[in-house]
């Protein structure tokens, strides 16, 4: 006697008595919230600010490490919510699932941390603790980081005398050549998020 497995048998059943099974498709990645920047072609002026390690020489990021790279830039603070820690996680996967591939060479993950009183280095070393160690988190002077968010044209969006204010959790894609390709939003599907980087470094 041959035994089917109670699932089987059960389908096995519904079908032999004439019922509709329906069959749902694998769930699909929702498609990544983007704002296209592209068409601004504006490029970011020089800056200099600190990482988590602190401003000794070696120690910073900066304008000049934009260049011919491409880089991922996370808007949050060394407290790094439920939205900055997904957003770093999806982070991971997408560096994870490029690492074979020759855009992993170009690929860089910052986080600017927007709140000076409280990202200390102590603070954001703790923030970036969990997270691999070529992941940078930058920050600087409020005068500093109010300046590169007004570059970025994200400077009317923060709530006066909070700059991380109403931009915290947004992600932007900054080219090659130091100007902003485009703006995501949360949440952040990594599967979703990796194809839409992979289509704006090839122009789409």
């Amino acid at each position: 006697m041959i035994r089917w497995p109670r699932g089987l048998t059960a389908m096995m059943l519904m079908l032999a008595s004439g019922a509709v099974v329906a069959i749902e498709p694998p769930p699909q990645p929702r498609p990544q919230k983007m704002v296209a920047r592209a068409a601004t072609g504006w490029r970011l002026a020089p800056f200099t600010l600190a990482d988590q390690h602190g401003d000794p020489p070696g120690q910073v990021c900066s304008h000049d490490q934009l260049a011919g790279r491409w880089t991922l830039l996370l808007l949050a603070d060394s407290r790094c919510d439920t939205t900055c820690q997904s957003a770093l996680q999806a982070l991971v996967a997408l560096k994870q699932r490029i690492a074979r591939a020759d855009v992993a060479r170009s690929t860089q993950v910052w986080m600017l941390a927007l709140d000076p009183p409280a990202d200390g280095g102590e603070h954001l070393r703790a923030a970036m603790a969990p997270y691999p160690a070529d992941f940078k988190a930058c920050t600087g002077t409020p005068q500093m980081l109010a300046r590169v968010l007004d570059d970025l044209e994200l400077g009317g969006r923060h709530v006066s005398g909070n700059l991380s204010g109403n931009v915290s959790g947004h992600m932007l894609l900054i080219g090659p050549d130091a100007s902003v390709r485009a703006e995501y939003l949360p949440p952040f599907d990594p599967l979703a998020l990796t194809a839409a980087y992979l289509k704006r470094r090839n122009g789409r």
